[in-house]
C-alpha cells in the first residue's frame, strides 16, 4: 500500500488544488476555507485528501464577483446556526 506524505500537493498541470492552495488563492486560512458551507464550493475526496478542480474554483469565484468580500470568502454574512441580528 502506498502512503501519501502529509505535505503532498497536486501538481499544477493536474488541474487540481489542495485546501492550502485554494486558501492561498483566496487569501484566507485553511480553517476559514473549511468553514465554508459544504454545498458552496465543489470538492472531491481522495482517501483523506480534499481536492478542488481549478476550473470549478475559478467559476465559483466568477459567480460571486458581484457580492461583498465577506460573502465571497465566507459564503454567508452571519455565523451558521445563528439568526441574523435585527436592525435597531
Amino acid at each position: 500500500m502506498m502512503s501519501v506524505k502529509s505535505g503532498w500537493e497536486p501538481k499544477p498541470e493536474s488541474g487540481y488544488m489542495s485546501r492550502r492552495q485554494v486558501a492561498e488563492m483566496f487569501g484566507i486560512s485553511v480553517s476559514m476555507l473549511n468553514s465554508l458551507p459544504k454545498s458552496s464550493l465543489p470538492f472531491y475526496k481522495v482517501g483523506r485528501k480534499v481536492l478542488y478542480r481549478r476550473q470549478e474554483v475559478e467559476a465559483w469565484i466568477e459567480g460571486r464577483n458581484s457580492q461583498s468580500t465577506t460573502t465571497v470568502v465566507l459564503g454567508l454574512n452571519r455565523r451558521p446556526g445563528r439568526p441574523a441580528k435585527k436592525a435597531l
